[in-house]
């Protein structure tokens, strides 16, 4: 319940949440119990602090995957790596597809190897769903192209800077696996809430940095090639 009431807090500083809408998260038990017996139950079950119908609009998972604009993981509490080095980086995801029957979207990820200096990209799939009682779609059933495993991502935080993703499959009752995406907009904002809710809500001691901003940032050759693309195409257009 307090991690609840200081993720209100921060919302309020950070002016994702109005007053108005402060004060529509303090309900009664008559309008719980309402609520609760109207809404379908369906979906994965979460026993996570923030799992709360009436936080749902702070956990869209559906608006933030369909953006046009890549976002970037800056840092998890975890390390898929089996030797424990810190090998990647530049993590970013592109929209590729979406469809809005299905809630289906396509993703391609790409990140550095730092061992090898080369970039890995690979497509990944997700159905965005919702969770037990909520009406917006909060949780990832994630796919990677090519094979038959998936696993659920639910959405802790999310708004129009960044997302706190937790890696359900990872966690259990000692700890809580989570990562931090943000928009390529925000790279350089003061991300203040965002680290606030990462370091409230998911277990704190280690975090794997995954977006270095120099190294990640494009490199004059690139930007040079893309401008004179650009220039390539005009030049074709107005002969």
């Amino acid at each position: 319940m307090l991690s609840v009431l200081l993720l209100a807090v921060c919302l309020l500083i950070s002016g994702g949440i109005s007053e108005d809408d402060a004060g529509e998260t303090s309900s009664t038990d008559e309008e719980i119990e309402e609520t609760t017996s109207t809404t379908p139950l369906y979906g994965p079950i979460f026993n996570y602090s923030e799992t709360n119908p009436e936080l749902q609009k702070y956990q869209d998972a559906w608006k933030f995957m369909t953006s046009n604009e890549s976002f970037h993981m800056l840092y998890r509490n975890f390390n898929t790596n089996p030797t424990g080095a810190n090998t990647t980086n530049c993590v970013n995801a592109t929209l590729i597809y979406k469809d809005e029957a299905t809630h289906y979207v396509l993703h391609t990820v790409t990140y550095l190897n730092t061992t090898s200096n080369m970039t890995i990209g690979f497509n990944k799939s997700y159905t965005v769903i919702s969770s037990e009682c909520y009406t917006t779609r909060n949780v990832l059933n994630g796919t990677v192209a090519g094979t038959n495993t998936s696993e659920l991502y639910p959405f802790a935080f999310a708004n129009d800077n960044c997302a706190v993703i937790r890696k359900h499959s990872w966690s259990n009752e000692t700890f809580k696996a989570c990562e931090l995406w943000v928009f390529s907009s925000a790279l350089y904002k003061e991300l203040s809430c965002c680290h606030f809710v990462f370091d409230l809500l998911c277990t704190r001691g280690y975090k794997q940095k995954t977006y270095d901003l120099e190294l990640c940032k494009p490199k004059e050759t690139e930007v040079n090639a893309v401008v004179t693309e650009s220039s390539t195409i005009t030049d074709r257009g107005t002969q």
